[in-house]
């Protein structure tokens, strides 16, 4: 009996330890798992702590890239602002390029340029009003009768620029006395200053290499050559013995009363004593040998001339409207009746 209670002791102890045993895994289990979930919360939280920063880190990358884009934007905005001021300044260049490059009325002195009309580089029109004139630098060209019948035009000065006067150009300025041609000039019309009562200087500029003037008379440069007596010349005139041709209309309406033509000159062209009202008297040199058509034309006051044996031909209109006239040639005078016989006995026919 007291041995197996013996053995009951001994096995109640080892029941007793193996239950011990058991909750003390049991204990070490529930604590691995708690520290297992620990660690898993912890690791999520980890995670999550991680994915918020990467969150925050992507949100931060996105606002630094909006507000890139955003100052790209501006700065677009700036450029695209800045590139019509660049352009309008380009444009306001280009039209300030052009308006110093194409001639236009000058501004320096508007009482004297106002009354002018330029197209391009050339004069085309003047106010009728006008009674003084500069045409500016820049212009080359009078054109055909720019400055016709201003009648109060008084003064004109000519830009060195200016290369040609073209025809009828200051036709009927009856209030010109006097008009200077620059150094630059090549080409002047014959009929440039056509009825010009009051013109008596045509004057050149030193320099000129097509041009020159003696006593306000235009000549050429080397004075073979009479151009252009003014119509506002009067009383008797002799031509310089340098001169051996008297141009088209040279002498055309002007107020001389008499003139000495020397042996020197050949030529004497169309026109040139045409219109001369006061023209009484001419004498002739021995060089001549042709008069042209229409040479003392409607010189109404022209009563005596004598022609030099040296003519071979006379045109039929020069003597036309000469009703007082009298021509002497080889010996014999003819009335302005029989001038169709002068013309017959000069021309062989």
């Amino acid at each position: 009996m007291k041995k197996t209670k013996i053995i009951s002791a001994v096995l109640f102890a080892a029941l007793v330890l193996a239950g011990c045993n058991e909750n003390t895994g049991g204990s070490d289990n529930q604590s691995s798992q708690q520290s297992s979930s620990v660690t898993a919360e912890n690791s999520s939280t980890s995670e999550n702590s991680s994915s918020e920063t990467q969150s925050s880190d992507v949100q931060s990358s996105d606002t630094q890239s909006s507000e890139a884009q955003s100052s790209d934007t501006q700065s677009s905005e700036v450029q695209s602002s800045s590139a019509p001021q660049s352009q309008s300044s380009s444009e306001a260049q280009s039209t300030e390029s052009k308006t110093q490059s194409t001639p236009q009325q000058s501004s320096t002195n508007p009482e004297t340029n106002s009354a002018l009309t330029i197209r391009g580089n050339k004069i085309v029109d003047c106010d009728e009003n006008a009674e003084t004139v500069v045409i500016p630098q820049g212009i080359v060209e009078i054109d055909e009768f720019a400055f016709a019948d201003c009648k109060k035009l008084k003064s004109v000065t000519i830009a060195g620029t200016v290369r040609d006067i073209e025809d009828f150009a200051f036709r009927g300025c009856t209030s010109l006395v006097s008009i200077t041609i620059p150094a630059g000039t090549d080409d002047v019309s014959d009929s440039a200053f056509d009825g010009c009562t009051a013109l008596k200087e045509i004057n050149v500029e030193n320099g000129n290499r097509e041009y020159s003037s003696a006593d306000g008379v235009l000549y050429n440069s080397s004075k073979t050559e009479l151009i252009r007596l003014p119509e506002g010349k009067s009383g008797d005139f002799s031509i310089p013995a340098s001169v051996y041709e008297i141009d088209d209309r040279a002498f055309a309406n002007t107020g001389i009363k008499s003139i000495t033509i020397p042996d020197a000159v050949r030529e004497i062209g169309e026109s040139a004593f045409e219109g001369c009202n006061s023209l009484t008297s001419v004498k002739f040199g021995n060089g001549i040998t042709e008069i042209e058509e229409r040479t003392f034309k409607n010189c109404t006051s022209l009563t005596s001339v004598t022609l030099p044996d040296s003519v071979r031909e006379i045109e039929y209109s020069a003597f036309e409207g000469c009703e007082k006239v009298s021509v002497s040639y080889k010996g014999k005078t003819y009335s302005y009746a029989q001038i169709n016989e002068l013309y017959k006995a000069v021309n062989g026919r």
